[in-house]
């Protein structure tokens, strides 16, 4: 798992549980059986295998509520991950009690971060962008700095993305809500968007997602600033330092080379033909429709889609017209639905689950 053999450890793993599982309770081995099912999880996670992993996580939760020790760390560190996949599923009422579950057994700030993190994104996905906005000033306060400053980013992002999208992304009041990213709420300068700064996070996961993230809604507010180019190929440049796995980091590679592409093409303005090139190669990294879970589905379709309309801006969009109705068709099949996608829970961010410190 270190080295990032999440395929190769399955089996090991599964072992390891059927041992755990057949010394517990006899010899007390509930807390490694809780851990072994934690670890698989994560290995099912990062295969892709999503409703397997979420299986893991809730059997490692519930083995935790039965241990005596005290062990609500553990508790919610499980309850978070099982939260976080089933956000990633679509599963927002067994995510939100889940979460909840996490904040009320954390025992860490970073726990109580992470849990208050889901917490709002599921708040907000289900109700387009309206969630309590918590106060994650106190929780961070002890963190240290890249920490601190990496929970603050994502907090930020997110709410900007709901900010953006519960008015419409073309209105006056999503305007506003960028102009205050870069005025007031500091995550311009974090993310390095401001001119002839450094960025205040070093470069991390978090940071390339963040960028790509927050590109990818100027993008679809149909922006013209510069800071729009700059944050996805920003991200693009962080993508290739760190060469991401993970079903929900790697596919950020095409989601930010299609973004960039609708950049390029300025409503049919820009230069298409570079446009259509980012395209491609965007489509190139798509996964295989068998492999698709949770959100990667959406993310497909949204990119064949956003392709489409640009094929029918060019100018020769009538003898395209058979290309253009195979894009949408096969966005259909990714998507497993017709009609429009939903932007918000597409562009939340949140990490991947952490393996369990015991």
């Amino acid at each position: 798992m270190a080295e990032g053999r999440y395929g190769e450890a399955l089996e090991p793993l599964r072992r390891a549980s059927e041992v755990a599982a057949a010394y517990f309770p006899q010899m007390g081995a509930g807390l490694q059986l809780a851990a072994v099912q934690s670890a698989y999880g994560r290995c099912l996670w990062y295969e892709g295998r999503f409703q397997e992993s979420v299986n893991q996580f809730e059997a490692g939760f519930q083995q935790a509520q039965q241990l005596n020790t005290g062990n609500r760390a553990i508790q919610s560190q499980l309850a978070q991950a099982a939260g976080r996949v089933h956000f990633e599923l679509g599963s927002f009422s067994n995510a939100e009690a889940l979460a909840a579950e996490a904040c009320r057994t954390a025992s860490t700030s970073l726990q109580h971060v992470r849990a208050l993190q889901l917490q709002e994104a599921v708040e907000a996905a289900q109700e387009n962008g309206i969630a309590q906005r918590q106060d994650i000033s106190s929780c961070i306060v002890d963190l240290d700095e890249v920490t601190r400053r990496t929970a603050d980013a994502v907090w930020r992002c997110n709410r900007l993305v709901s900010d953006v999208l519960r008015h419409g992304p073309t209105e006056a009041a999503a305007s506003e809500a960028v102009a205050e990213m870069f005025q007031v709420d500091g995550l311009a300068a974090m993310l390095g968007l401001e001119e002839g700064k450094d960025p205040k996070l070093p470069q991390s996961f978090e940071r390339m997602a963040l960028r790509s993230s927050v590109g990818q809604l100027g993008a679809l507010m149909g922006s013209e600033e510069p800071w729009v180019r700059q944050s996805l190929v920003s991200s693009l440049a962080d993508f290739d330092e760190l060469q991401p796995a993970g079903p929900t980091l790697k596919p950020f590679l095409y989601r930010t080379l299609g973004a960039l592409g609708t950049v390029t093409a300025r409503g049919g303005q820009g230069d298409l033909l570079t446009a259509e090139g980012l395209f491609n190669s965007a489509i190139d990294h798509l996964p295989r429709q068998s492999q698709v879970q949770g959100r990667s589905g959406m993310w497909s379709a949204q990119l064949l889609l956003s392709y489409a309309r640009l094929l029918e801006q060019g100018r020769r969009s009538e003898q395209r017209a058979g290309e253009i109705e195979r894009l949408r068709t096969r966005a259909k099949a990714y998507a497993g639905c017709e009609g429009d996608l939903p932007h918000l829970w597409s562009l939340i961010f949140l990490p991947p689950p952490e393996a369990l410190k015991l």
